[in-house]
């Protein structure tokens, strides 16, 4: 009997281990505040003061807390180590102290060149933007802010695939409010508004696509005061979806354009666009377009040359 149940803890001890990694097991939380000290252990109690400095202790699993205030501090590598996680059940986390608020004054820059994979940043105001350079991927941003930013709000590099931007606000951003010009990434449940070009814009550049990207239940609007821009802009790449947004009151509503293929436009809400509801542009291939409410603006779903463009099942 005792020994069958040593077998059965045993067979559960090597079960467990299987599933959770020794830095799972191991998963700390670290603090910053303004009133830290970096000689302390940067505990909730005795919290680090900078943001470098709690960095600097983190390994995948571990999170960041950081405490009210404005920081100074600009999250690049070209400031801190900044470490990568091994998987998304694996992160390294950054993260605003729940129901405080935490403003970034340089905002997040991971430099081209730098490889860092596997980071959340959460619950943050980042005024200098969020940049994700070449050689970085699955990079998390949620919950957060991005705002005044004099170049865009929210950029990828050509290939920085495989990141997320969710539950977001991004406004008031000199150009594009997010410039993507790579792929796999999710954009979901974001708040776009009052950039001076496009909210959204994916576009290619060099010899990458931006491909297989989504644009969902986000709400987009006041877009294109500094440039005749769309809520939306999908070009370039193929297989990108936009489905259940709200598109309104911005300069033109959701542009398909540049050489796009294969997107699928579905179940938006375009209204109040002072240009296009829709608008398919020359050089596009097999655009869909479906199931979309479009309802006073300049015009509502054109086709102005795409190639096996398919519309139907509209609202206008």
């Amino acid at each position: 009997m005792y020994q069958f149940a040593f077998y059965v803890m045993f067979a559960a001890m090597l079960c467990l281990g299987s599933v959770w990694s020794p830095s799972m097991a191991n998963a700390t939380e670290y603090y910053v505040a303004t009133n830290g000290d970096d000689g302390g252990p940067g505990t909730a109690s005795q919290p680090y003061l900078t943001i470098s400095q709690g960095i600097s202790v983190l390994k995948p699993g571990d999170t960041l807390y950081i405490r009210e205030g404005a920081y100074a501090d600009r999250i690049t590598p070209d400031a801190m180590p900044i470490p990568s996680g091994t998987s998304w059940s694996n992160p390294i986390t950054i993260s605003g102290y729940s129901g405080e608020t935490v403003t970034i004054q340089g905002g997040v820059a991971l430099n081209t060149g730098s490889t860092i994979s596997y980071v959340i940043f959460d619950h943050l105001v980042l005024v200098g933007g969020l940049y994700v350079g070449c050689g970085s991927h699955h990079i998390r941003l949620s919950n957060s802010e991005v705002s005044n930013s004099s170049d865009m709000g929210i950029q990828f590099c050509e290939s920085a695939d495989y990141n997320e931007v969710i539950n977001c606000s991004v406004h008031d951003v000199t150009f594009h409010g997010l410039y993507i010009t790579s792929s796999n990434n999710l954009f979901d449940g974001n708040k776009v508004y009052n950039n001076g070009w496009a909210g959204y814009h994916l576009y290619h550049q060099s010899s990458q696509t931006v491909n297989n990207n989504t644009v969902s239940n986000s709400e987009v609007y006041g877009n294109g005061s500094g440039r005749a821009n769309s809520g939306i802009v999908v070009s370039s790449g193929s297989n990108n979806v936009v489905y259940n947004n709200i598109v309104r009151d911005n300069a033109a509503g959701i542009g398909v354009a540049y050489g796009s293929a294969n997107a699928y436009i579905y179940n938006n809400t375009v209204y109040g666009n002072a240009l296009g509801g829709i608008d398919i542009g020359y050089g596009v291939t097999n655009t869909i377009v479906e199931n979309n409410v479009v309802y006073g603006n300049g015009w509502g779903v054109v086709d102005w040359g795409g190639s096996n463009s398919i519309i139907s099942g509209n609202t206008e």
